[in-house]
């Protein structure tokens, strides 16, 4: 049973129930839906099996959009036997050969691509006709909007996909195609009673009420029309008819609209106008709509998006609107990007242009309801006649928007409920979206935004702040883009900074942006500032959320996951989860690479910066100190367990307990420049003594792997901040990464000003890998019994202190690389020095 008004999608659309202005046929397209499914080549047409029909079907309904394989099987079956993958694969290759020469059938991995032009298939050309004829309507010319229908519904050869077995689950998706379709014979229907077609029309609607009894606007056209051709007395019939149909079926009377027309007719009133007729008369006097921002005179750059956006739009989509959503990080250059779009692609939506701040990075975005309030406002809709609720307000804002081309452009979006609420119900207009995360759209296109290259950053500083600026400092230029991080927000304050001061020198600017506490402090100029676009992101986290991304910016860390978020905040992986997603969902975090199946995110270099602040700002010291033992404990521990099958670095091992977690060889990788930064973080913070712990264990894995660069910034570290024991075991290190580097020489003076210190100290077990490294070195320059007196001597302090073993993992190794133990430094050297290993070992290992 249908509610009073619904339009009947079902209603049969063959050639006989059309009237007699369906005579301006339409060439055919090569592809057809509006009826039996099939496909017209050069020869005619082809024959397709039931399941054949459904799998074309399907690509037809999403043609120039790809389909997986499981949309596939099932839209062929509601049960997909075992065969079912095997089967659709012989259905598509039958399918290509019954498509050649009319279209091609593209695979991609595990998805089917059908592309067409809109000419090549009846729907879409339908679809196009119909929008057409509406437009025809709306501007008054109701002969040519009754020709365009015409060749529309010339098209229909019965119900749509009539003969192709598909699964229940297209079954919504049929139902939209006769939706429309009914939606486009009701609008035909008002043209034609506009036109005074009243005897055309009369036998078509009688067939229509005897058919679906309770649809009230069915029994408003007959009446309508038998009053129109002189026939008083039927008109009044029908009415007591359709008011004894709604009685019995429905239990309910006759509308305002049917009864008002029953009282016209009694009275004998002039001939009513049709409520088509009025709505067109209301909307012919619209201005078309023009709301976007002005255009962005200094945009550059981002190619490849604009393109890529611009062609998905402009291709279209059966049977829907074209989503296409845009999300990125505060300050990336969302909105600027999609104003621009919007301004190229204005010509492909000739009837309007529609724009809405959603708020949604906001604490308290807009609701649906207040959306769609204004939207109807910009299509003048009167204040009182916009409804209550939103589902209201949403169905009348798809009436209006009803086959107009239209671009709407939602800016800052906050979830995907609020954009479906805001979306045009029928084919021809576009939505574009932007949001600071990714929204799970059905059918949008999605576009993840990022900082721009550097060539597009320097060329937007360029054009903000004057090409002769940069070129009179293309280094000071460079730095002020690392400053910026290449943000958009960023460079554009810095550039306008430049533009309001044309004798200021870059340099100055690059050099007050130096300091990461004055940074946010430079990046902001009147009403542009990096710090307040920043501010409402964050404003709008939760607080478990908010404590999160302050600590984050308190560690250095370039890359976070699970694990470090925990650590921060004393929880369990997987409860750290869920701030890590809110993060991500504020665009705070973006997803960068994965280690062992979890993803790993990065935080840009500037919102680093502002976590920094609001930490200092708004967390006791002590707090944050504990946060950040946690976490370097934790750093410690998984390092310690992923190198104790490594070589010890040069130096006296810490002291430490037993490893108590499994040994994940590979995660230091993943975490290398984490880890770099945790030693300069716990140096930082005064802890010297955990610095110089992760130093020594990080140099096995960066030692063992060339990574000499990075052992040098560890260590240097410690130099600069550790006390007297910590500076002097860098050293040690920092005097074995020369002999790496083939710098024996410098590597053997400083083993013997270190040797100096740790015998002065009393330190046995230090002046132990002192006299070694001496030794290798010493090896290696042709001193030879310098050499072998060193190592004799090392080999009796090991030997002293229980520790035979040392000199030897920390011989072999080292003198083989460099051929101590090996030709052309002889085999008489050789032997010597495996007789010193020997007598600390017990093995000679030559």
């Amino acid at each position: 049973m249908c509610a009073r008004g619904e339009l009947r999608p079902r209603d049969r659309l063959s050639p006989r129930h059309l009237g007699a202005s369906a005579v301006d046929e339409m060439p055919r397209p090569g592809l057809l839906v509006l009826g039996p499914v099939q496909v017209h080549g050069d020869n005619g047409p082809v024959r397709l099996s039931g399941k054949l029909r459904a799998v074309l079907g399907t690509l037809l309904l999403h043609f120039n959009t790809s389909v997986s394989r499981d949309q596939l099987i099932a839209a062929v079956w509601d049960r997909p036997p075992a065969s079912a993958v095997a089967n659709l694969q012989t259905y598509v290759s039958q399918l290509r050969r019954s498509l050649a020469g009319v279209a091609t059938l593209r695979t991609q991995g595990s998805r089917y691509l059908l592309p067409l032009e809109r000419d090549q298939l009846d729907l879409a050309v339908f679809d196009d006709a119909a929008r057409r004829a509406r437009l025809e309507a709306v501007r008054g010319d109701l002969t040519a909007a009754d020709r365009e229908f015409g060749r529309a519904f010339s098209l229909c050869r019965g119900r749509p996909f009539e003969d192709a077995w598909f699964g229940s689950v297209m079954t919504p998706l049929i139902s939209g195609v006769e939706e429309r379709l009914a939606h486009a014979r009701a609008d035909w229907i008002d043209v034609r009673l506009d036109l005074g077609r009243h005897d055309d029309l009369v036998g078509e609607l009688l067939e229509i009420v005897h058919a679906h009894p309770t649809w009230e606007r069915a029994w408003n056209w007959y009446m309508l029309a038998l009053y129109r051709a002189g026939r008083r007395t039927e008109a009044l019939d029908a009415y007591h008819r359709a008011r004894s149909a709604l009685a019995s079926e429905m239990g309910i009377d006759p509308g305002p609209e049917l009864t008002g027309l029953h009282a016209s007719i009694l009275r004998g009133d002039p001939l009513p106008v049709s409520r088509a007729a009025l709505e067109r008369e209301e909307v012919a006097s619209w201005p078309v709509i023009r709301q976007l921002p002005p255009e962005i005179g200094d945009f550059v750059g981002r190619g490849e998006e604009l393109e890529s956006l611009a062609g998905t739009i402009l291709a279209g989509h059966a049977g829907a609107p074209v989503i296409a959503a845009v999300h990125g990080g505060p300050g990336v250059g969302k909105s600027a990007l999609a104003v621009h779009l919007a301004h190229r692609l204005r010509p492909h939506f000739p009837d309007g242009q529609l724009y809405v701040r959603c708020g949604g990075s906001s604490p308290s975005p807009r609701t649906r309801g207040d959306l769609l309030a204004e939207l109807l406002r910009a299509l003048h809709v009167r204040e009182t006649a916009i409804p209550a609720s939103w589902e209201e307000r949403a169905a009348l804002y798809r009436s209006r928007l009803a086959d107009r081309a239209v671009l709407l452009l939602l800016d800052d979006a906050s979830d995907e409920e609020q954009v479906r609420a805001l979306l045009p119900g029928t084919p021809g207009s576009a939505v574009l979206v932007t949001s600071r995360s990714r929204l799970p759209l059905e059918g949008a296109a999605l576009l993840s935004l990022g900082v721009p290259p550097r060539d597009q950053a320097l060329e937007f500083l360029a054009r903000v702040a004057g090409e002769d600026r940069l070129r009179s400092d293309p280094d000071a230029a460079d730095a002020v883009l690392r400053a910026c991080g290449r943000l958009p927000l960023a460079i554009r304050v810095a550039g306008a900074r430049l533009a309001a001061r044309p004798s200021w020198p870059i340099r100055d600017l690059a050099d007050r942006l130096k300091d990461a506490r004055r940074r946010l402090d430079e990046l902001s100029l009147g009403r542009l500032s990096v710090r307040a676009d920043f501010e409402v992101s964050y404003a709008a986290l939760p607080p478990a959320a908010r404590r999160a991304f302050r600590l984050l910016g308190l560690t250095g860390f370039r890359r976070a996951a699970e694990w470090t978020v925990a650590a921060l905040l004393g929880e369990q992986e997987k409860n750290a989860d869920a701030v890590i997603e809110t993060l991500v969902m504020a665009g705070l975090l973006v997803t960068v690479d994965a280690y062992g199946g979890r993803p790993r995110y990065a935080m840009h270099n500037l919102l680093r910066v502002y976590a920094h602040e609001r930490a200092v700002a708004e967390d006791d010291e002590r707090l944050r100190r504990g946060a950040l033992r946690v976490l370097l404990a934790e750093c410690l521990e998984r390092v310690r367990a992923a190198v104790g099958h490594l070589p010890r670095p040069f130096a006296p091992p810490p002291p430490g307990g037993p490893v108590r977690r499994a040994p994940d060889r590979e995660w230091p990788a993943a975490e290398r420049e984490n880890l770099v930064a945790a030693v300069a973080l716990a140096a930082g913070l005064g802890w010297s003594r955990t610095a110089a712990d992760l130093a020594y264990h990080l140099t096995s894995y960066l030692m063992a792997h060339g990574l000499h660069d990075d052992v040098a910034r560890v260590q240097r570290t410690l130099l600069e901040a550790g006390g007297p024991r910590e500076v002097l075991r860098a050293r040690l290190i920092l005097a074995d990464v020369d002999m790496h580097r083939g710098r024996f020489d410098r590597a053997s003076d400083e083993f013997g000003t270190l040797l100096g210190h740790f015998e002065g100290a009393g330190d046995r077990h230090a002046s132990a890998y002192a006299l070694t490294g001496r030794g290798i070195c010493g090896h290696v320059l042709g001193r030879r019994q310098e050499a072998l007196d060193d190592l004799g001597r090392a080999a009796e302090i090991f030997r002293e202190l229980g520790d035979g073993g040392t000199l030897y993992a920390l011989l072999r190794p080292r003198l083989r690389r460099r051929g101590v133990l090996a030709p052309p430094s002889g085999r008489a050297v050789a032997v010597q020095v495996s007789r010193v290993i020997a007598g600390t070992s017990g093995d000679v290992p030559v």
